[in-house]
């Protein structure tokens, strides 16, 4: 096998983003698209120039020349059909978050070993090339031993930034919650990576505006096993300019300092400083398209019978972590992980 032969699984806005990637890859061949909507299944097959469409993921499970599938379903049929796949034998790229239960996350990762296939977190910030970067410059020891990390997202919210095609999106039950587990799911994995250790205790707090459901503020505070203080700001309530989600990080070390500053309208630049400096260095980097690097790597591991750079396993942490700072929300309580 030369190319790995995927088919993509819902047809919204992040099945855009990994289509627009997929379809420029060397070691992957697009070959089937579905969504209950044939419409607009049909609509994503011509745009991408994928030639087989499906109505019912079933049926697509059936096909043979599926070697794998990207599961871009809405939140609640995460765990549904990355079952479903892992049982037809296919490998599976599931997106965030992994799943709205724990049990169903274990179930997932349950399924995939005992079908014996590659099951891959579709984390896709780790792949990006300033996130790379980041981690690149922590490993290098340019800061020193990490102590405190910082990290935000944040843009107008649903309906204003995020244009979801149906309304699951709002709707706590189906979405497994607002911003934090949308936004969050992203950062705590990275703050985790970044970190270099598993988290220890967790606390939140969550905020809601009157025209939404699910939260649209969160701060979590963590604390690692190592020691590493964290903190996450997501919001779904930033006044920004139109079409604009700003992204921030900060890493503190005993020896300097990491700053990265974005916008999705402007390319990441990562500022260093040690003691002594008097002004800011920029960290060269090499930039990656997330989705592409993702993708490319997915792939990868199924040709080559390698394991996973962002696994089932961080899948699971990644929800158990969520789950705990929805509960410390709730409670007012710390949580332990």
């Amino acid at each position: 096998m030369e190319k790995v032969n995927v088919g993509i699984i819902g047809c919204g806005r992040i099945a855009q983003d990994q289509a627009r990637s997929a379809v420029q890859l060397k070691n992957t061949k697009v070959v089937a698209v579905c969504d209950t909507n044939e419409t607009a299944a049909g609509a994503f097959a011509q745009k991408f120039g994928i030639p087989k469409v499906y109505t019912d993921y079933e049926r697509m499970l059936e096909n043979q020349q599926i070697h794998a599938i990207y599961n871009c379903t809405p939140n609640f049929l995460h765990a549904e059909v990355a079952i479903a796949a892992a049982n037809a034998k296919k490998h599976v790229l599931t997106q965030k978050p992994f799943a709205n239960t724990l049990e169903d996350a274990y179930k997932i990762c349950d399924a995939a070993k005992k079908n014996n296939i590659i099951l891959q977190a579709a984390f896709f910030e780790r792949f990006r090339g300033y996130c790379a970067g980041i981690k690149n410059c922590i490993d290098r020891g340019n800061i020193g031993k990490v102590l405190m990390i910082k990290a935000q997202m944040s843009h107008e919210g649903i309906g204003k930034f995020y244009h979801p095609r149906t309304e699951w999106f709002g709707d706590c039950k189906l979405a497994g919650g607002g911003c934090l587990a949308d936004m969050g799911a992203h950062h705590l994995d990275l703050m985790r990576w970044f970190a270099g250790s598993e988290a220890d205790m967790i606390d939140a707090q969550i905020g809601f505006s009157e025209d939404w459901q699910t939260e649209t503020n969160a701060i979590v505070n963590l604390t690692f096993k190592n020691g590493v203080m964290a903190q996450g700001h997501w919001s779904f309530s930033t006044i920004a300019p139109e079409g604009v989600c700003y992204d921030k990080f900060e890493i503190y070390g005993d020896k300097g300092t990491i700053f990265v500053t974005c916008d999705s309208k402007e390319e990441p630049s990562i500022r260093l400083v040690h003691k002594g400096d008097i002004q800011w260095q920029e960290y060269a980097y090499e930039e990656v398209d997330g989705f592409y690097g993702m993708e490319e790597h997915f792939a990868n591991c199924i040709l080559k019978g390698k394991v996973p750079f962002t696994t089932g396993e961080d899948g699971v942490v990644s929800v158990k972590t969520i789950l705990a700072a929805y509960e410390s929300a709730r409670t007012g309580q710390r949580q332990r992980l």
